[in-house]
């Protein structure tokens, strides 16, 4: 397997309630809490916390359940991915008001597409359609449109500029 250029960064975040006294998201600022994670992800840094007893976690099968758990306070914060956070609490129909992301991001990681080894020239028009996007702000106004806070609050949908096809 075979991975494109990244087409974004994207980073994993703690989510509180807004009246939260946590203000960030270091293992000192949510020692003794109670934090909530999908069942089956890995979390390196607070897994080794856990373990260590410094904080405690729960784990729950769907984003449903934590955001449930969060909201009637039986957990401090839930770990959220910066780029579907806003779809999951539109979703779920929570107010996005009611809760902020914490910086700095837990964990960071590129946002890739997966290319077979065998298609290399696959590979080659995707990368090229990569960063023309990057260089023309398609990529930049996907991400607006798709992944924004605001666009999902407010429904507002950004103009996209036209883009070249990967062929051209």
């Amino acid at each position: 397997m075979e991975f494109t250029t990244p087409l974004w960064r994207s980073g994993d975040h703690l989510m509180v309630p807004a009246n939260s006294v946590i203000r960030d998201s270091s293992i000192t600022s949510i020692r003794g809490k109670r934090i909530g994670l999908i069942h089956g992800n890995a979390y390196p840094s607070l897994d080794a916390a856990a373990e260590k007893g410094t904080i405690k976690t729960a784990r729950a099968v769907s984003m449903r359940m934590l955001m449930e758990m969060l909201d009637r306070g039986r957990l401090d914060a839930v770990v959220v991915n910066r780029h579907t956070v806003h779809h999951y609490l539109s979703l779920l129909e929570f107010k996005a008001s009611d809760y902020k992301i914490l910086d700095p991001p837990l964990y960071e990681f590129d946002l890739s597409v997966a290319v077979h080894k065998n298609q290399p020239e696959l590979l080659k028009m995707l990368n090229k359609f990569i960063e023309q996007s990057h260089n023309d702000g398609f990529l930049q106004q996907l991400e607006a449109r798709w992944f924004d806070a605001e666009y999902i609050q407010d429904e507002r949908l950004p103009e996209f500029a036209e883009s070249p096809s990967p062929t051209q």
